[in-house]
């Protein structure tokens, strides 16, 4: 997370390395709550089996997780500042929890599905107010190790889950597992957190919400950042939410040695991670990164799903396309700052282009689930490639101030 960005956002801090031991169950957390996206890829096949749901059907289970979090990302950020920013972090792990803990219990899938939205309002609250308890326990000379830290807990959080996941009797128990995981995190971190809240300084008071979400809008860049996000999750998560049945449909592996490849392959996007952060250091334009990383992904995804590509060759394009796309997200973060028409609305350009990231997540697994569904998985390639070309697209359109 860019430095800039946080300290515009929240003000106050109480750096001490005594603190040490509080960031580290904050990020930790942060995996904990990661496990519940990786879970919804790993049970896809089970349920498929079990229930004979389509496939169409099955990705409203990783999409709809995501809902909450594209309709209200902008707004949530101001519940920080009136409720304070660990007693949102444990709300949002308590209803995160709750909702997995009633999704265990049922197999109905209307209820499913309503439990997951109730687990993404927990995940999305906890992603707004995680970064404010790291900025305030943080010091100076740490800030950029923690908040690099910090940006791998879902690749980290979902390669986890789809490792472990198969060698689970059934789904039930990886959705009880977490829930026990984060009911476990929230009770350690309700005692070991320090509980300062964030005041209300006179930048949180002077600003008109409704006036400068609407300025917010209106600017070109939060926009266009927010759009090529959305389109990098699209394409992300239309190669990997169905990667574990597409391995055992294609290369007739068992859901454990699946599990086990997939896992490998999302860990590998924290190559990408650290890879911008290298490009950035050494002055590579930010937008360039973005562009040229969204045609590498195109073509990779395309030689995935076609279906004359050997299964081994198909893995290892698995992988570059995961190391290639981690170069996205982290590249965008750091642009979001430049992108505000005003200093005092980076907050909320942040929330917009999060907004952008939660839209990719539901629309991403739809468009695939529907592809698959109609014509096969070759047909995974359509919105792929024109994803990949929206996402360049709009960064090419950017024109952004140098810092």
């Amino acid at each position: 997370m860019n430095t800039q960005v946080m300290s515009q956002m929240y003000k106050k801090r109480i750096p001490d390395d005594s603190n040490d031991l509080s960031i580290a169950l904050i990020i930790c957390a942060g995996i904990i709550c990661a496990l519940h996206v990786g879970k919804a890829s790993i049970a896809i096949p089970q349920m498929h089996e079990l229930y004979h749901w389509s496939l169409s059907s099955l990705s409203w289970i990783m999409s709809v997780f995501s809902i909450v979090g594209m309709i209200g990302g902008i707004f949530v950020g101001s519940l920080v500042q009136k409720w304070g920013d660990k007693r949102l972090f444990c709300i949002g792990l308590a209803i995160l929890a709750g909702g997995s803990l009633l999704g265990a219990i049922t197999t109905n899938f209307s209820f499913l599905i309503t439990t997951r939205v109730i687990e993404g309002l927990g995940f999305l609250l906890v992603l707004v107010s995680a970064p404010s308890i790291l900025n305030r326990l943080t010091p100076k000379s740490k800030y950029n190790i923690v908040f690099g830290f910090w940006s791998m807990f879902m690749g980290i959080g979902i390669a986890i889950s789809i490792f472990l996941g198969p060698f689970l009797n059934s789904w039930q128990s990886l959705w009880l597992i977490n829930a026990g995981l984060t009911f476990f995190i929230l009770f350690i971190i309700i005692f070991k957190v320090p509980n300062t809240e964030i005041n209300n300084s006179n930048f949180a008071k002077n600003i008109s919400l409704k006036k400068d979400i609407l300025k917010v809008f209106k600017s070109r860049n939060p926009f266009l950042l927010a759009i090529s996000f959305a389109a990098y999750n699209i394409i992300f998560f239309s190669v990997f939410t169905f990667l574990p049945l597409f391995l055992i449909n294609r290369m007739g592996i068992s859901a454990s040695q699946s599990g086990v490849v997939c896992g490998a392959v999302i860990l590998s996007s924290i190559v990408g991670n650290i890879g911008s952060s290298i490009l950035l250091n050494r002055d590579i334009e930010a937008k360039k990164i973005i562009i040229f990383s969204n045609i590498f992904i195109g073509v990779l995804g395309i030689g995935i799903f076609l279906p004359f590509t050997p299964n081994i060759l198909a893995i290892l394009l698995c992988f570059l396309f995961s190391i290639i796309s981690g170069l996205i997200p982290a590249t965008i973060v750091s642009l979001a700052p430049l992108s505000s028409p005003d200093k005092n609305l980076i907050s909320l350009c942040i929330g917009l282009v999060m907004q952008g990231n939660y839209l990719g997540l539901v629309i991403g697994p739809l468009a695939i689930g529907l592809a698959i569904s109609f014509s096969g998985w070759t047909a995974a390639i359509i919105p792929v490639v024109i994803f990949a070309i929206i996402g360049s697209l709009s960064s090419l359109l950017l024109k952004l101030k140098k810092e």
